[in-house]
């Protein structure tokens, strides 16, 4: 019963094409995506304006979640929230796509917090840091990621915000609902820490760039308010982004496969974005910057 208790708020329109939503915790729009466990006796998590000796704010003003907005988190705690994202279908190959800012406060390894994520409504979780995911610290610098063999992510401390980055694979005929399970566990000893703070959390269905035989690349997120991230399974051989007048902003020589551009500095409003590969390809993609 309890799981269908759960899942009944998570029932969302299912559209085709790109779908994208932000939740920013500082107003209503998609905040009725997240749900916190209230059958967990003693669950912290809370939405609000951080009051804590570390966490002091959030990222975006003034609100996130946050385990407890005052207090340390307790000894022997189990805490859950859930995010409810609708699905989409595409007709070809996709991804669900998660991204969030979080800080982590709290004694390593004994402490930490989990990402799971469900596609056929909590039937079957898998924890997502045994799929796709990467880390980026507040300047965009890659930090860590699925391929560096890393299994807990979310543990220690940061003294800055980090980004994560996760993605689940779905089939062309996905059009169900993708349910994420964030969980915060404590031990017995105390340790007087702030836990787990996230805010500005992103979600969407993301199509890879197949086409015929040319290099498979994605771009994301689009759209973006400060980085956007490229990865590919081919060489480059230059990578460029354009105003819409065609002014080039920023190029670069040979990247590596798989980096992260900062465009925290670039105005918002429509940009045009060119990749050439070693193979001769040369790819075309409009990217949206809000504010």
């Amino acid at each position: 019963m309890k799981k269908i208790v759960i899942f009944l708020f998570f029932v969302f329109p299912v559209s085709s094409g790109f779908c994208q939503k932000w939740i920013t915790f500082d107003d209503s729009i998609n905040l009725f995506r997240i749900q916190i466990d209230t059958t967990l006796p003693n669950n912290i998590w809370q939405i609000g304006q951080p009051q804590k000796t570390t966490f002091t704010s959030s990222r975006s003003i003034p609100n996130g979640i946050v385990t407890d907005l005052h207090n340390p988190y307790p000894v022997n705690n189990t805490s859950v929230f859930y995010l409810g994202t609708g699905g989409d279908n595409f007709d070809k190959e996709h991804f669900a796509a998660l991204w969030f800012w979080y800080k982590i406060d709290c004694d390593t390894l004994n402490d930490f917090g989990k990402v799971e994520v469900t596609s056929d409504m909590g039937n079957t979780w898998w924890n997502q840091v045994h799929l796709g995911w990467d880390i980026f610290d507040s300047l965009g610098n890659y930090i860590t990621g699925s391929g560096s063999g890393d299994t807990i992510v979310f543990t220690g401390k940061t003294k800055k915000w980090y980004q994560f980055y996760g993605q689940l694979p779905l089939s062309t005929t996905f059009i169900d609902s993708i349910i994420y399970r964030f969980t915060f566990h404590s031990d017995n000893i105390p340790d007087n820490r702030d836990g787990w703070i996230i805010d500005d959390i992103n979600f969407g269905d993301v199509l890879s760039q197949v086409i015929n035989k040319n290099p498979i690349y994605s771009i994301y997120p689009n759209p973006t308010r400060d980085f956007i991230i490229f990865k590919s399974d081919f060489h480059v051989t230059s990578f460029e982004i354009m105003n819409e007048l065609g002014n080039k902003l920023y190029y670069i020589e040979k990247p590596e496969n798989h980096f992260s551009i900062n465009l925290t500095n670039f105005n918002p409003g429509i940009y045009y974005i060119r990749v050439r590969f070693d193979d001769g390809h040369v790819a075309n993609e409009k990217i949206v910057k809000i504010k």
